[in-house]
């Protein structure tokens, strides 16, 4: 993720051979503003041979989380924010970060909630996507 011309954006970049790289699209933009994130993961959730993209979030997790705002489905190369909630509001949880992974070829997020006495307390978010 990038800041160019005043909002956020991720764009894809082709290499053209030895090294060289040439600008190819522009995936995400100004409708992710306000939403960080420098990591991201690739995995095809709906089977349709498209790679969606998984937003790392960091810094601070706001309560309630809602999954889906890092979630974006890849339609034949146009990726549209997922269009389903799934927020997680049960308890607050002081949580500092969140992974991504895919356990048992479901998509998941890996939670991490600091504890006293530098402890770390893990929660699991299995991600139920149609």
């Amino acid at each position: 993720m990038e800041r160019g011309s005043g909002v956020w954006k991720m764009q894809e970049w082709e290499n053209t051979s030895g090294g060289n790289f040439e600008f190819s699209s522009e995936i995400l933009s100004a409708e992710i503003l306000g939403f960080q994130s420098r990591d991201f993961h690739v995995y095809d959730f709906d089977k349709d041979g498209d790679l969606d993209i998984f937003l790392q979030p960091f810094g601070s997790i706001e309560f309630p989380i809602n999954f889906s705002s890092s979630i974006y489905v890849n339609n034949n190369g146009v990726f549209e924010r997922y269009n389903e909630d799934i927020i997680f509001d049960d308890d607050y949880v002081n949580m500092y970060g969140l992974m991504f992974m895919v356990r048992e070829d479901k998509p998941c997020y890996i939670g991490i909630e600091e504890m006293p006495a530098g402890q770390l307390k893990f929660y699991e978010f299995e991600l139920t996507l149609d």
